[in-house]
């Protein structure tokens, strides 16, 4: 018999979803000094979102106050409620102890699994931006360079794409301060910094600043910059952020800076002789791919590593992820998770061990609506709306594997009958939950099933524990009356008996003896 406890991290498969960042998504979402404050117009029903560890504590808040699980784990929060409890329409504390700067990956349930949309603030209540820049997509901070002066605001807005703003001191030592917007996301983000101190800074997008994904802001009069270090002040260098681009002052076609500094004189070869010197051509050998991202960009042909690691290969991966494969490694199947349970079910989770689970689907979680999930071996399911899987047998839901089924089994099961979690049986992929009686006085304490108990005046074993009456009943009340008869009111024994002597007959020595009994 395994005892289940509920567990502080819920490990969760679902689908993420990024929602447009306006104000007019059905919630909106505030950080104010570790609370998470929403304002919704509609009930949540449940609720998820992740972070970099900053929530690792939320609880409390409305959320508590509808009676909601909330399981907060090192990068995901989650909040729900097995009986189909909801935080009604309006705005409050969602959770406490949220100390981040910013949530990614929302998710918000409404009525019957509804989606609704869900945003984090657009912080219409701080200071409004005195210039934006565009983030994406090509790849481009638009404009990518820009000068303002001391204490304006700058607003990045992501269009499009995986991207962030780093410029942190840690990436970049020389700027007067340091800002960051946090961890690359393709959500319609935004992110607002003041800069109050005057000098230049530079910042980039951290996954794509290898693809010259950067930026400047030049705070205040600085004067003449040098921001790439190739010799040409800014005010004269075309791209001020790469020291391989400046001017074409000998007017030969190739960049003065090619070499990595203004040398007009040493501006490279010419490989495909496209009027471009090789150091400052982005594709040396004109095959449409940037010398960057080339693995040979002084051959046309060879462009790019295959699976196996060669320049120009032909293998691939194949359905398994195996490089060149025949996709023969990796099918897959289905096996079946059975269920007795004397009680309805709120909800599961549970992991599988020995082989590894690619998807679940069906079953008696699917007949009930639960929302079923799964992902690193657990699978998890519940109701948004508080339904439950009836009490009864089959199979609770089909899991489709890649391995030996024959290996497969449960682990850490968790089984919710009502909010608690209950005692279980589990037997390889079967799970078994029986009510047993537990009253002492009962005939069968710690049987399955109901309380049987003995009748009365009798023991567990049907013998009479009582005295029997005159009519042999164990316990009866009916007794003899003054006439012997059982159960009798005495009138029986009222009657009256006169016997007499009629005729004699002494020749014959006979005498008539007559008795009248009439009452």
């Amino acid at each position: 018999m395994v005892r289940n406890h509920l567990l502080n991290a819920v490990v969760l498969f679902c689908t993420f979803f990024s929602f447009s960042f306006a104000q007019d998504a059905d919630v909106v979402l505030t950080i104010d000094a570790g609370n998470l404050l929403y304002e919704s117009s509609e009930d949540i029903y449940g609720f998820q979102f992740s972070h970099d560890g900053c929530a690792s504590g939320a609880s409390g808040g409305e959320a508590a106050t509808a009676g909601f699980m909330v399981s907060s784990g090192a990068t995901t929060t989650l909040g729900f409620s097995m009986t189909g409890a909801f935080i009604p329409a309006g705005s409050g504390i969602l959770v406490e102890n949220v100390n981040c700067e910013e949530l990614t990956d929302l998710v918000f349930s409404g009525a019957a699994g509804s989606t609704l949309t869900a945003a984090m603030s657009d912080g219409d209540d701080g200071p409004s931006a005195d210039h934006t820049v565009e983030v994406g997509p090509g790849m481009t901070f638009s404009p990518e360079n820009l000068s303002i002066e001391v204490g304006e605001t700058v607003e990045w807005v992501n269009l499009g794409g995986f991207h962030n703003v780093d410029g942190s001191t840690d990436t970049y030592p020389n700027n007067p301060a340091s800002f960051y917007s946090g961890a690359a996301s393709s959500d319609a983000w935004t992110y607002s910094f003041t800069f109050d101190v005057e000098g230049v800074y530079d910042y980039e997008c951290t996954p794509h600043a290898d693809m010259n994904m950067v930026g400047t802001v030049t705070v205040g009069d600085v004067g003449p910059v040098d921001q790439d270090g190739d010799g040409v002040s800014s005010d004269s260098d075309s791209d001020d952020s790469n020291p391989n681009v400046c001017q074409d002052l000998d007017n030969d076609s190739c960049d003065d800076c090619s070499s990595g500094s203004n040398d007009p004189a040493n501006d490279g070869a010419d490989y495909d002789a496209d009027g471009l010197c090789d150091a400052g051509d982005g594709d040396d050998d004109n095959d449409g791919i940037v010398d960057f991202a080339d693995c040979d960009d002084n051959d046309a042909d060879a462009s790019s590593e295959d699976c196996a690691g060669v320049c120009g290969g032909d293998a691939v991966d194949d359905v398994c992820g195996v490089c060149g494969g025949d996709g023969s490694s990796c099918s897959s199947s289905t096996v079946d998770v059975t269920y007795y349970t004397t009680s309805d079910v709120s909800g599961f989770q549970f992991d599988v061990t020995g082989v590894d689970v690619l998807s679940v689907s069906g079953g008696a979680a699917a007949d009930a609506g639960f929302t079923v999930s799964t992902g690193n071996g657990t699978v998890l399911g519940f109701s948004f709306s508080g339904a439950v899987i009836p009490a009864g047998s089959g199979v609770l839901t089909t899991l489709e594997i890649q391995g030996d089924a024959s290996n497969a089994a449960l682990t850490n099961v968790i089984w919710t009958v009502g909010t608690d979690g209950v005692d279980i049986v589990v037997d390889g992929l079967s799970i078994t939950y029986a009510d047993t009686c537990d009253d002492e006085s009962a005939c069968n304490t710690g049987a399955e099933g109901d309380c049987v108990y003995a009748e009365q005046n009798y023991d567990c074993n049907g013998d009479c524990i009582a005295d029997l009456d005159c009519f042999d009943v164990c316990g009866g009340d009916a007794v003899a009356d003054e006439c012997g008869v059982c159960g009798g009111n005495g009138s029986s024994c009222n009657a009256s008996v006169v016997v007499s002597i009629g005729a004699v007959d002494e020749d014959a020595g006979t005498m008539e003896l007559l008795m009248d009994n009439t009452v």
